[in-house]
């Protein structure tokens, strides 16, 4: 048995009603929760993680960063592209509202929770993927288990790191896309079209929203 613990950021909790049969993501991990546990699961959820002991050795956690401030702003976007990928994770995981209250009672979006991962099935553990982005072109299953909440201090350094502050203020140039490796809150999956007036040509942008399975 292998273990690893994560600090997991809820993006999004969908009833499996609502997407089922939508990707064949979501279709793989509704059918290894029926394997293991003989019965359909209520819902999905997406976590974005970071392995606790990582983040736990980065220096610059409890450094703010000012909004007003260039140099701050530059700092922060060198911090967030410097960290280790393979720290990283995204999990998609499959479990049932009452089968697994403990767990699905933590979750609601936009909170920040601790977990341990292991490779092989945990009493009260939930089955998933994990992968290193939401593509999941290459995925693990493991086995979530919910350890706690985050509280503070580490839930403050959490917003502090994967804070927005680093943005301009009301910054909408698309031609200078930020492309981060981990950033809790959003991620690619909504596509803007910029027309140029009077052609029907374009340009496609990427812009970030919570994840619906």
């Amino acid at each position: 048995m292998t273990s690893h613990r994560f600090l997991t950021f809820v993006e999004d909790v969908s009833a499996t009603s609502s997407v089922a049969g939508e990707s064949s993501e979501a279709g793989k991990v509704i059918e290894l929760y029926r394997k293991h546990s003989g019965k359909d699961p209520t819902h999905l959820v997406w976590l974005d993680g970071i392995e606790e002991a990582y983040f736990s050795s980065l220096s610059w956690i409890g450094t703010p960063c000012k909004s007003s401030s260039q140099s701050d702003r530059d700092q922060r976007r060198n911090h967030l592209n410097s960290l280790d990928s393979k720290k990283l994770s995204v999990f998609l995981l499959a479990l049932h509202k009452e089968g697994n209250s403990a767990f699905y009672d933590e979750l609601t979006e936009g909170a920040w929770l601790e977990i341990s991962i292991f490779n092989s099935k945990e009493t009260e553990s939930v089955p998933g993927h994990q992968s290193a982005d939401y593509e999941q072109e290459t995925v693990e299953v493991v086995w979530t288990l919910f350890d706690s909440r985050v509280e503070k201090p580490v839930l403050s350094k959490l917003r502090n790191v994967f804070c927005l502050d680093h943005l301009d203020e009301a910054d909408f140039n698309f031609h200078k896309p930020i492309n981060y490796q981990f950033v809790p809150y959003k991620n690619s999956r909504v596509v803007f079209r910029e027309i140029d007036e009077g052609t029907a040509s374009g340009v496609h942008h990427f812009a970030r929203r919570p994840r619906e399975v």
